[in-house]
């Protein structure tokens, strides 16, 4: 529940930002057809304000969602292979081209397969 209520929270306060930021875009249109030019960049100086806080709250909660995630354990360790020692694991001669060129797309589909989220270590 406390996430549900965050999350509530922070819509909240972003959709206050886009109000501001409307209103205070409303406020330069005026400045501008009146020919103020005094009050468009009090205007400006509010809509830059209004973005840097909103830029500044979205960080602050993202640190809080990724501080609330488990730290990332790294499961690589001493023993990890070489490419030399893994391939002699997977029963191929690493002095062997046929074998080597196996050895290579396996690790190239691997990778792809990382890549598309569909392996993970």
């Amino acid at each position: 529940m406390p996430d549900d209520f965050l999350a509530a929270a922070y819509n909240e306060a972003m959709a206050v930002y886009g109000s501001e930021m409307a209103d205070a875009q409303g406020e330069l249109l005026r400045a501008q057809a009146a020919g103020d030019t005094y009050s468009a960049a009090k205007a400006t100086q509010r809509m830059a304000n209004i973005r840097v806080q909103a830029q500044e709250y979205d960080r602050m909660a993202r640190e809080h969602v990724a501080s609330q995630r488990p730290p990332s354990v790294d499961r690589r360790t001493d023993v990890d292979l070489t490419p030399t020692e893994a391939m002699r694991v997977a029963g191929l001669d690493p002095n062997n081209s046929d074998d080597v060129e196996v050895y290579n797309r396996g690790v190239q589909r691997l990778s792809r397969l990382k890549a598309q989220g569909m392996y993970r270590e």
